[in-house]
């Protein structure tokens, strides 16, 4: 059964719940990216401005199949 380390955190990608676990030697922001291309199936390209959101921090980001798509972090997410 997996079980995520204490850095494990949730976003949310275009209204899917995902779980971002980082490894010990990796950043918050590169575990986001890979989670995200493991989901999609393709790598993402471009990463917006982060934009505060409520509770919520909004990246509006593409994909390399030309694709957008949003991911929230934060409180909840």
């Amino acid at each position: 059964m997996f079980k995520p380390n204490d850095l494990a955190f949730n976003i949310i990608f275009n209204g899917t719940k995902l779980l971002a676990n980082p490894t010990d030697s990796e950043s918050l922001h590169n575990a986001m990216t890979r989670t995200i291309e493991q989901h999609a199936g393709t790598r993402v390209t471009e990463w917006g401005r982060c934009k505060k959101d409520g509770e919520h921090y909004r990246y509006p980001i593409t994909l390399a199949n030309g694709k957008r798509g949003e991911v929230l972090v934060g409180s909840n997410a």
